[in-house]
């Protein structure tokens, strides 16, 4: 709420800050492109170590499939083996984050209830303590 000609303004200036990249962003994208790339091979490696390592820790909980992602850093297994009855994976994802202290996203969030988006944008000992965590909960509501 304001005056009529200070809300236009602001809204003028909001699109152009927004809705395109800023000079300083694309001279930037442009000095990382132009950059030595040495470390990228390094970075792609370790990225798929740790999604490797992720998705080989979820393939061991029962039940648990999981494909490799084609890029970004999550992977999206599907947990429905797990949802209760008329449930959600929300109420998984809740349960996940209260009692293991492990955030995901639900697969409802990406209109794909039975999943869970998982990161593996962290340290490989992130990983490790996640992977732990996770079979523990899943472990612990055995669905056979």
């Amino acid at each position: 709420m304001g005056p009529e000609g200070l809300i236009k303004a602001c809204g003028s200036l909001q699109s152009h800050m927004t809705s395109n990249a800023s000079s300083i962003s694309q001279k930037a994208a442009l000095a990382a492109l132009q950059s030595d790339q040495s470390a990228l091979g390094e970075m792609i490696a370790e990225y798929k170590w740790r999604a490797n390592r992720l998705r080989d820790g979820l393939l061991e909980i029962e039940g648990v499939s999981c494909a490799m992602p084609g890029g970004g850093f999550y992977l999206f297994p599907n947990v429905s083996r797990y949802v209760a009855a008329g449930g959600t994976t929300n109420e998984l994802a809740s349960a996940l984050l209260s009692e293991e202290r492990v955030a995901v996203v639900p697969g409802t969030a990406f209109g794909c209830d039975g999943h869970l988006r998982t990161s593996f944008a962290c340290s490989r000992e992130r990983i490790e303590e996640g992977i732990r965590r996770l079979q523990r909960f899943f472990a612990a509501r055995d669905v056979s």
